[in-house]
Formats: structure tokens, sequence, C-alpha cells
């Protein structure tokens, strides 16, 4: 499916968009916001919400290397789900796929990427359907 240096689950080594819902969060080296999110490493903001939801699945993209490893094939729910992304850092909660492959998006659109709001958005997206 991906190559794991692009697109990692801190659940497991494989992409988990489109077999089960997940939060995805799609960041780039170069946007100051998104190191602000991602920064310092194991005790960033992104670190910080993913340790207060230790049951759900957590996708980590970096965007540059995505587009260098994926040149191809389209049809694949990643490939799908990547073509919503419409700014950096883009932050979602990604639903399962349903019977005719179709996958659901609900991007964050709290403002500021506080911990407390991307808890919040998180824990508000996992009680909706189970």
């Amino acid at each position: 499916m991906l190559n794991n240096t692009a697109m990692k689950s801190s659940n497991s080594n494989s992409s988990v968009l489109g077999k089960q819902r997940a939060v995805l969060l799609v960041h780039a080296d170069w946007c100051p916001h998104c190191r602000h999110l991602v920064e310092p490493q194991g005790a960033s903001v992104w670190d910080e919400v993913k340790r207060d939801s230790p049951r759900v699945p957590f996708v980590d993209v970096d965007y540059d290397t995505y587009k260098r490893l994926t040149a191809s094939p389209a049809n694949r729910p990643d490939a799908a789900v990547m073509k919503t992304v419409q700014g950096f850092p883009f932050i979602a909660v990604v639903e399962k796929a349903d019977g005719n492959g179709d996958i659901g998006v609900r991007v964050f659109q709290g403002g500021e990427r506080t911990a407390g709001k991307l808890r919040r958005f998180v824990r508000d997206s996992f009680k909706r359907r189970g």
C-alpha cells in the first residue's frame, strides 16, 4: 500500500486508511504551523493528543515524502483521501470505506491547533457511530 516512511500509523506498521476510522495528520517539514504541531518529537502537541487517545489509530504523513514515493496508482484508499488535502497541517478523521469503497473525511476546522481543541475533535469524532 504505502511506504511506511511516508505514512506511519502509531498503532501498526501499515496504513489503516480505509480499513478503520483513523485520525490523519498530513504535514510538511517546510510548514511553520506543522513544525509547531509536531516538534519537538515525543513532546509535541500532536504527541500529547495521541497519548491521550491510546485506542485511536493515528496516521502521520509527511506530504513531501509521500509525493516522492507514490507516483501512482490512484485507486488506493489513501490516494482518495490525499486528494482532499487543501493546506498544511491537514487534520481529519477518515472513516472506514463503505461497500462502494467510498471514504468519508471529517476535517478539523477548529482554528488554532491546541492540544485541547484537537483532543476534543478526536473525542467527539470517535463518539459518533461507535
